[in-house]
């Protein structure tokens, strides 16, 4: 039957030839993954095997191997191999005796079939008649077994191979009607009862979801011609699986390991399954009914973008996992991952490690097991912006239990927050889970840890939670365990953090996943880090025939916006410049102290001192630099080793009034992190104040007459110095905003490089700043601007933003890109004299270095 050709299962060897000739000789048949099987006599070893091993053996996938051997160069033999294989496994196995053994397992029967229809129909086209005719007789025996109504899987996978089997089995004869008739009814309804309204495949997998649609796809022509009227409605519904089967997919192109699904490329026709036309996926897709939400930053930053998957669906027991609300985060590379199916013998140790909570990032409650009735976890609300991208979900799975958690992907900034809610009847062990991506390293610094990749930090997880909290990182077996399974049957050792929160009743944690060396356009800044119990991110830049080295320290940032200072203000500079980012906490420690221990200061100072000796720099010839937060770090370092200049602006000296007197947003959060106790405040203030004078640390300070820093750090810093027989050059500018700090510092650096030091800064762009060229014209129903950079400006990643202006009110909005034109829609009834475009160029890695311009549209070119 020429129809069957394509649809009845093949080899299952990569070599059939070799495969044929161990079966024939030696009874030697190839099992899943190549696992070789000798068929002893009552085929005996049979049930010593894997669950997934006996179902290799007993579908008789040997036969594919057999027949497409034969094929290739016509050895009776191998017919003959294979029928008697067939007869003397029957005489084995018998239904209903054997029924509760693989043998008779219901999706293995309907394999098994396949194979005996390919079996039978090569013993035809042989001239084989009669050795067919027997073939035929044991198909018989097949079929009746599974037209049996309790036979039937039901309205899930294995019901819908059961009854393509028998479809098959109808194309061959025209005495199966009434058995034709049940297969369409019960392969109609689970096809259109599987699929969620939103079109998701219920069975809580990617590659089940690409499975389904494929066996619709690949048996059209078959149920066009057995069954007309739904061939049409089956077709539109692949299409309706499309859109989850495009946003699913990794930014890699690979399919998630979510529930029972291996972390594998899709097959070449995965789109053409889908009758998809195009292959961007949104920018976030939400799945209601299905129960899943796919949040990316820009889907056009392909594999740097963000990528995040909530899972909220439970829609039955099949290949459903305990992931509910459970996360996976991409980041230009794996951070948090799922472990994936181990395999279907459920009674491994790892199969069962596999479907439980524990190798999911989840929720998971010692004492509980979450409810089997379906709907009972959910996503509830979605939201999106230019700035971010929201999902909430909720899961009542466990008894007298809510649990709440909100995920949020970042645009503006390298962040993805994750809110967890739970509130309970009674009190119970709680406990959040992640599962570390394979190849990560862990390191925990008070409540955080950061993850390092081939000693290079990409991620920082910190959690923040208003009950106390153990962190606990897991290896392995090693508790809490952790694997993931790249493919059935193996498994690797992973890491896993358990945020466990002790026996409460209610418990509010939020989870910060934080992407230090990361741009919010996906560009990672070339970090290096310090490996061990302190990795600290840092760039060295050196500079040839320079015999000294600037140290510089950061500034206060917004919570998890992790920067470097003076980077561009320093290029001029031909001195070896060292930049240490400061990520320890959410908002940094300015490097000093974390729980209350100097540990990170003393990293610091070892990495500033390996670089001083490693360069042969003299002591006297380091200069340590910083404004605010980073002048605080600048004074302490050098007054902690005791030597070199340092050049500051505006530094916090008294770091505990500055925390938690001066009103600043998270500053007792930061203190905390610092200091934890009742008497941080003094116990921060003492920091730089406590160190020993060294008369061999030279010191300058400038600040604003009118900045609160004057008065509060910089006079009592000098103060004390002073009574010690010190001095401190204090620089007072005529300005009072803290802010104005940025224009002032860097002709405060300049000055004193070229007039103490003799280091002169090279200029760019000597005199007045340069111009950015900007064009705009319109074109039909469109203006478009283009922007073209001065010549030498920057050798940095640029990125661009346009305003279209009506008489100066902005009409519309280009947010930056790395695009230098734009096309806007062209306002009806303006004038084009009333028009003109504002255009923006800044530097990714610095976004205060940054130009402006506005420009009228040119008539020239108008159309």
């Amino acid at each position: 039957m020429e129809i069957l050709k394509s649809l009845l299962p093949g080899r299952v060897s990569v070599d059939p030839l070799a495969a044929a000739r161990d079966i024939a000789a030696r009874r030697v048949v190839n099992l899943h993954g190549g696992i070789p099987f000798y068929i002893r006599p009552e085929w005996e070893g049979a049930e010593a095997l894997s669950r997934m091993h006996q179902r290799s053996l007993h579908m008789h996938a040997f036969i594919g191997d057999l027949v497409c051997a034969y094929e290739q160069q016509r050895q009776r033999d191998w017919l003959l191999s294979a029928l008697e294989l067939v007869e003397d496994w029957s005489s084995r196995f018998e239904y209903p005796r054997d029924a509760r053994s693989m043998a008779f397992h219901d999706e293995t029967v309907a394999r098994r079939l396949g194979y005996w229809l390919r079996l039978y129909f090569s013993l035809r086209a042989a001239g084989e008649q009669a050795l067919a005719d027997r073939m035929w007789q044991k198909i018989n025996d097949i079929v009746w077994i599974l037209n049996q109504d309790n036979f039937h899987a039901g309205l899930n996978n294995h019901g819908m191979f059961q009854d393509l089997a028998l479809l098959y089995f109808c194309v061959c004869t025209p005495d199966a009607e009434n058995i034709q008739a049940k297969s369409l009814k019960r392969l109609s309804d689970y096809f259109f009862q599987s699929v969620c309204r939103d079109g998701v495949h219920k069975e809580h997998s990617p590659a089940y979801h690409y499975l389904v649609a494929d066996n619709i796809y690949r048996h059209r022509s078959l149920i066009e011609r057995l069954d007309p009227t739904n061939a049409q409605a089956l077709s539109e519904l692949t299409g309706k699986m499309g859109r989850f089967g495009l946003n699913i997919l990794t930014p890699d192109l690979q399919y998630p390991p979510l529930g029972d699904t291996q972390p594998v490329a899709p097959p070449s026709n995965y789109h053409k399954v889908f009758g998809l036309q195009y292959t961007t996926p949104d920018s976030a897709a939400f799945f209601f009914d299905g129960g899943f939400a796919v949040l990316r930053d820009d889907p056009e930053k392909r594999e740097q973008q963000t990528y995040a998957v909530m899972c909220a669906g439970h829609h039955g027991d099949y290949h459903k996992h305990q992931d509910d609300l459970s996360v996976l985060l991409y980041a230009g590379e794996w951070i948090l991952y799922e472990s994936g199916p181990y395999g279907y013998d459920y009674a491994h140790p790892l199969s069962k490690h596999g479907y439980s909570a524990a190798a999911h990032s989840t929720l998971m409650l010692d004492d509980l097991q979450p409810s089997a009735e379906t709907g009972r976890v959910a996503l509830e609300e979605s939201r999106e912006t230019r700035q971010f991208v929201q999902v909430k979900g909720r899961n009542a799975r466990y008894p007298g239990v809510d649990h709440e958690r909100v995920m949020t992907v970042h645009r503006s900034k390298p962040l993805v927050d994750i809110a967890d809610k739970v509130s309970s009847d009674a009190p119970h062990g709680m406990s959040l889970l992640w599962q570390l991506a394979p190849g990560l390293k862990a390191v925990t610094v008070a409540n955080e840890v950061h993850l390092l990749k081939e000693n290079i930090k990409v991620a920082k997880i910190s959690v923040q939670s208003d009950a106390p909290v153990e962190l606990t990182l897991g290896h392995g077996d090693q508790t809490p365990a952790g694997y993931v399974f790249p493919r059935l049957g193996e498994a690797k050792e992973t890491t896993v953090l358990k945020v466990a929160a002790g026996k409460i009743s209610s418990w509010q944690c939020r989870t910060s996943i934080a992407f230090p060396a990361r741009s919010a356009k996906g560009i990672n800044f070339p970090f290096e880090t310090i490996p061990g119990d302190w990795p600290i991110q840092y760039l060295f830049e050196p500079q040839e025939n320079s015999d000294a080295l600037f140290v510089v320290f950061p500034a206060l940032a917004p919570e998890f916006e992790y920067r470097i200072n003076y980077h561009r203000v320093l290029r001029g500079a031909p001195v070896n410049q060292l930049f240490v980012l400061d990520d320890f906490g959410p908002q940094g420690s300015y490097l000093i102290a974390s729980n209350g221990k100097l540990e990170l200061a003393e990293a610091v100072c070892a990495l500033i001192e390996s670089f001083r000796v490693k360069l042969g720099i003299e002591k006297s010839k380091v200069i340590f630099l910083g404004s605010s937060k980073g002048g605080a770090s600048a004074l302490y370092f050098a007054n902690r080793l005791g030597y070199g200049h340092v050049l500051t602006g505006a530094p916090q000296t008294r770091i505990g009034h500055f925390l938690l007197r001066q009103d600043l947003e998270n500053g007792p959060r930061l203190a905390n992190y610092m200091m934890p106790g009742e008497d941080s405040e003094e116990k921060l203030d003492k920091l730089i104040f406590d160190l020993p004078f060294n008369r061999d640390v030279s010191c300058r300070i400038h600040v604003g007459r009118g900045d609160h820093h004057y008065e509060s750090h910089a006079l009592p810093y000098a103060e004390h110095i002073r009574t010690q027989g010190g001095c401190v050059e204090v620089d007072v500018g005529e300005y009072s905003e803290h802010s104005d700090l940025g224009k002032h510092f860097p002709l405060f650096i300049e000055n004193k490089l070229r007039n103490i030091f003799g280091i002169k800064m090279r200029r760019y762009f000597p005199g007045p700043a340069p111009t950015l060229t900007v064009s705009a014209w319109r074109e039909g129903d469109e203006v478009v601007s283009q922007i073209t950079l001065p010549e030498g400006w920057s050798s940095e990643p640029v990125e661009y933003a346009f305003y279209l202006l009506v008489n100066d009110e902005k009409k519309a909005v280009r947010w930056y890109d790395e695009s230098p034109t734009v096309r806007f829609a062209w306002p009806h009834d303006i004038d084009l004299q009333d028009a003109s475009v504002r255009g923006f160029a800044r530097e990714i890695g610095s976004p205060d270095y940054k130009l402006a311009t506005t420009t009228k549209i040119e008539m020239a070119l108008l159309t």
